[in-house]
């Protein structure tokens, strides 16, 4: 795989009340905006520079779960709880490093974050 996949969920609390939440978006994350225009790619493709973002991020083992995703998110909702400097500022993104045909994977859960005086 040349770039990791982004699971951008839409609404976290639907991940929490709902196993089989579709609001989310699948992306694939490349290094530099050098590697290709944006604009409408076709086939309901579309290539944006995303702007950039502060996370807390975890990595885990295994495929994509809302469980997986929902005790990683607990996890580093526990590491915000321990200090004053930073707040979430928007929805968890999980990151999937493996092809399907992998047994063991890897993936990362993040969560964006600014400055707690920004509020």
């Amino acid at each position: 795989m040349t770039a990791p996949v982004e699971f951008d969920f839409a609404n976290a609390a639907n991940t929490r009340k709902f196993l089989g939440s579709t609001d989310w978006t699948m992306s694939f994350l490349y290094r530099t905006p050098a590697l290709g225009p944006t604009g409408n790619a076709g086939n309901d493709v579309v290539v944006v520079d995303a702007p950039e973002v502060t996370v807390l991020s975890i990595g885990v083992e295994g495929a994509f779960s809302f469980n997986l995703l929902n005790k990683s998110v607990d996890r580093l909702n526990q590491v915000l709880k321990s200090q004053t400097k930073w707040v979430v500022a928007g929805e968890p993104r999980f990151f999937g490093y493996n092809s399907p045909m992998v047994k063991a994977k890897w993936a990362e859960v993040q969560v964006p974050l600014k400055l707690a005086s920004t509020n």
